[in-house]
């Protein structure tokens, strides 16, 4: 299969990484809400809480620190395929913490797509705090494993040479 596809002149698909990232999102001027569902390293899939952007825009995606400026290549319904200029870190876009900004509260009525994108930012904050709480626990578990195992080593090193020194003192004389 890779052959027919450099036979025919495609190139493999690049491998996705799956993630669920809330964003802002920035398209003509108009800032709204968006979440990442998936990266690669020049390109993102991408739901908007007002739908899609038409193919051929341009759009600005931030998240905390992190600028991503790129093209819509495709769309359907509101995700649609984002191709950046630069390089994504898809650990770096997960990783970067979430810029802060205040709560509309002018009472308007939500509409059913930012009730959805609501619960996939809700999502992805259990998910980052889910991802912390693990790299705190496997932390914790390789200090105790390497606490352990130099304790396992000092004492068969005390074994080994316990035997040995004694010889050495009743050759002393001691």
């Amino acid at each position: 299969m890779l052959m027919t596809a450099l036979q025919s002149g495609l190139r493999p698909r690049e491998p996705r990484v799956k993630v669920v990232v809330p964003c802002r999102m920035n398209v003509n001027g108009a800032w709204s809400d968006a979440c990442i569902h998936n990266v690669s390293s020049r390109g993102l899939l991408v739901a908007g809480a007002k739908g899609a952007p038409a193919v051929g825009s341009y759009v600005d995606i931030r998240r905390g620190s992190l600028v991503m400026i790129g093209r819509v290549m495709w769309q359907k319904d509101r995700f649609f395929g984002v191709r950046v200029q630069d390089k994504v870190n898809a650990r770096a876009l997960v990783a970067e913490p979430r810029g802060r900004r205040k709560a509309s509260r002018d009472g308007s009525e939500v509409s059913r797509s930012a009730r959805a994108l609501a619960h996939e930012g809700n999502v992805a904050r259990r998910v980052e705090r889910s991802r912390a709480i693990a790299a705190a626990f496997q932390s914790s578990l390789l200090v105790l494993g390497g606490g352990g195992a130099a304790v396992f080593v000092a004492l068969e090193v005390y074994e080994a040479l316990a035997a040995p020194m004694e010889t050495v003192r009743q050759a002393m004389g001691g």
